[in-house]
């Protein structure tokens, strides 16, 4: 379970980086793509292991099953994360041409782009731990229920209306 949560912060951090390369924000590296590679295999073995051997105890059980919905709650909040950067761009710079000056001027697009990659690697993420795992498996136990409900809504609601959550 570990070897599959380090594996998959690592992904995320690498597909990032390689999804910036794609989109022109960043120039070419070898270093993250072989990274990307690299523990995506490391990710694929051990998930296969883990499928092949079924937990025995409930203690394994649990971890297993914290591994999953650190991969959903991880991909989650890098979707949340991009969607709201890629409303803030555009955004911002309406704002900027309608009412302000430029202190910095920039591409706006690149900021957009970012957050596209965020966003569609977080939905990726998010769609494999949750969709395809946990949504039948675990439906309505005491760990979905803290995922939607504190993690989901919480995240979402900060993500909509930052402005509410501060005094």
């Amino acid at each position: 379970g570990l070897a599959r949560g380090v594996a998959v912060a690592v992904v995320a951090a690498n597909a990032i980086t390689a999804g910036r390369m794609v989109a022109g924000i960043e120039s070419f590296r070898g270093a993250p793509w072989g990274a990307l590679v690299a523990w995506v295999a490391v990710w694929f073995v051990h998930e296969r292991l883990a499928r092949a051997e079924p937990p025995s105890t409930a203690v394994t059980r649990l971890l297993d099953r914290f591994t999953a919905y650190f991969g959903a709650l991880l991909g989650l909040m890098l979707l949340l994360g991009g969607a709201a950067g890629t409303l803030a761009a555009p955004l911002s710079e309406a704002y900027d041409r309608t009412y302000g000056e430029n202190l910095i001027n920039g591409d706006w697009t690149e900021g957009l782009r970012s957050s596209l990659v965020v966003m569609l690697v977080g939905a990726a993420l998010w769609a494999w731990h949750w969709l395809h795992g946990l949504v039948r498996r675990d439906r309505l136990t005491t760990l979905w229920r803290v995922q939607v409900f504190l993690f989901g809504a919480l995240a979402l609601g900060l993500a909509i209306s930052p402005r509410l959550f501060t005094l």
